[in-house]
């Protein structure tokens, strides 16, 4: 299954009707080149010859100066899909949802906090409650409706993610998450709507790394879903398919959704319908083209994450 799964994929990209082949030579740097050492670099370079060589071996690609990816590659795939697929962080995590009552909660002790620490701030300065009132915007009024569209409980006006992230790394946060929400982590779906997007309260550890993520997956494929649209299934080691399925018993006992994040956003949250699915095979969708679904299964074919990517130039090569 493995075998064909690639060579499907190869299909998708080489046949058909065919744009004529161009040759391409784009710069890649990393966005915080200082924090990236050499092994690093490399790790980086082989995931990306992995990725490209399931569809082609007509290519070059070099580390030049400061650390920056110099690649050439001859293919008649449309340069920003190249360059999605090149620079695609490949982070794939699992996380498991609060309940809607447990978030309400959070958010409800956040304010709690925050109205604390007014009262405190007046009566040592010579503010009045009303005026420090005016200066701060409650966490609760930040969060809007849910949506259903991508199973999130909350929303939260794109404009606004910056409080909120700001929120969430202040001493209010460190203050309330104590006991039963020390570990809490929000997270942001994929696609705002309207200019809202859908948020996620996720029940985080210590090291806040996910239990399951990119490393224990030994395939990928891209698929359809029970309506039809484009997804991603996959299948996990025998590591990853007894945290999936305590995962999911979880998720079943406390009727929660789990969180499928992609480079740090939620592609979709589903229910769990059975309690503790084993064998480690399950589906990614969302709001996917083929292209993409068939990408990001080359992505997570690899198995393997990579630093944050920017493109710094591209070039078109005359064929001599």
């Amino acid at each position: 299954m493995k075998y064909l799964s690639i060579l499907l994929v190869i299909c998708f990209l080489s046949c058909g009707k065919q744009a004529p082949k161009e040759t391409y030579r784009i710069t890649y740097q990393f966005e915080n080149p200082d924090a990236i050492d050499d092994s690093a670099v490399l790790r980086t370079v082989n995931t990306i010859k992995n990725r490209l060589n399931q569809f082609t071996r007509d290519y070059e690609l070099l580390i030049g100066k400061d650390k920056r990816l110099e690649l050439t590659i001859r293919t008649d795939v449309d340069i920003v899909r190249l360059n999605t697929l090149v620079s695609n962080e490949g982070a794939l995590e699992f996380w498991e949802c609060l309940d809607l009552n447990t978030a309400s909660e959070f958010i409800y002790m956040f304010d709690e906090e925050v109205s604390k620490n007014i009262e405190t701030t007046t009566s040592s300065n010579n503010f009045t409650i009303e005026q420090l009132l005016e200066e701060t915007t409650p966490f609760s009024s930040l969060f809007g409706p849910p949506d259903y569209s991508s199973n999130s409980f909350f929303t939260v006006a794109v404009k606004d993610t910056a409080l909120v992230n700001n929120y969430m790394n202040s001493h209010y946060a460190k203050a309330v998450k104590r006991n039963e929400y020390r570990n809490i982590d929000l997270l942001y779906g994929h696609l705002p709507v309207n200019d809202v997007i859908g948020v996620f309260f996720v029940q985080s550890n210590p090291n806040r790394k996910a239990l399951i993520n990119e490393t224990h997956i030994t395939y990928a494929r891209q698929n359809y879903n029970s309506i039809g649209n484009p997804s991603v299934t996959i299948q996990m080691n025998d590591l990853g398919a007894n945290r999936w399925e305590r995962m999911t018993t979880n998720a079943f006992n406390n009727k929660t959704r789990i969180a499928v994040c992609l480079n740090g956003k939620v592609m979709t949250a589903p229910t769990v319908s059975v309690a503790g699915i084993v064998g480690g095979s399950t589906e990614i969708s969302g709001s996917f083209t083929e292209e993409e679904a068939i990408d990001l299964s080359l992505v997570l074919s690899t198995k393997e994450r990579i630093p944050k990517l920017i493109v710094v130039d591209t070039a078109i090569i005359a064929d001599e």
